[in-house]
C-alpha cells in the first residue's frame, strides 16, 4: 500500500512540476505550490502569451504522459516494476479521460482547468483535441498490452 501511495504521491509531484517548470522556463514565478490537497495546483505570477500559457496548461498532463512511457520502457520485469506501470498507467489514463470529457464539454466546463484554459489560449477546435486524446489512448493502451504481454 505504500508504494502505491508513493508511486501516487510521485505522479502527482511531477504533474505540479511541470507545470511550474514550464511557467519558470517562459519567465513566471511561483505564487504558491500546493501539492497535498483535495485540489492540488500551482498558481504563476507574470504574464504569458498566448503559446507560453498553453504550453503551461498542457505541460502537467505531458508529464505524466511521459512518465508511463518511461515506466513501460524503464520499469523492471518485477512485481515493483509492474505495479509502477499500473500506476503511472492510471494517472496517465486519467489525465486523458480528463482531457476528452473536457473537450466535449467545453467551453461549459469549469474555467480552472487546464483543458479549458488550454483550449481558450490556444484556439484549438475542441474536437481536434478529443480525437488526438482518443487516439494517444490507443496507442498507450496497445504499448501497454505489448509490454505486459511480452514473455521473457
Amino acid at each position: 500500500m505504500l508504494s502505491i501511495a508513493s508511486l501516487s504521491g510521485a505522479c502527482l509531484l511531477t504533474h505540479e512540476l511541470a507545470h511550474t517548470f514550464a511557467a519558470i522556463c517562459c519567465g513566471g514565478g511561483i505564487r504558491q505550490f500546493v501539492l497535498l490537497s483535495v485540489t492540488p495546483h500551482v498558481s504563476f505570477s507574470g504574464i504569458f502569451t498566448l503559446a507560453q500559457n498553453t504550453w503551461i496548461c498542457a505541460a502537467g498532463s505531458a508529464a505524466e504522459l511521459l512518465l508511463f512511457l518511461i515506466a513501460l520502457v524503464a520499469a523492471p520485469r518485477t512485481g515493483s516494476g509492474r505495479l509502477a506501470i499500473e500506476v503511472t498507467g492510471t494517472f496517465a489514463a486519467i489525465e486523458l479521460v480528463g482531457w476528452t470529457v473536457s473537450a466535449l464539454a467545453y467551453p461549459y466546463g469549469p474555467r480552472s482547468s487546464d483543458v479549458w484554459k488550454f483550449l481558450t489560449s490556444s484556439g484549438y477546435n475542441p474536437m481536434l483535441v478529443f480525437g488526438a486524446c482518443l487516439l494517444t489512448a490507443a496507442l498507450f493502451l496497445l504499448a501497454y498490452r505489448t509490454r505486459v504481454h511480452q514473455r521473457f
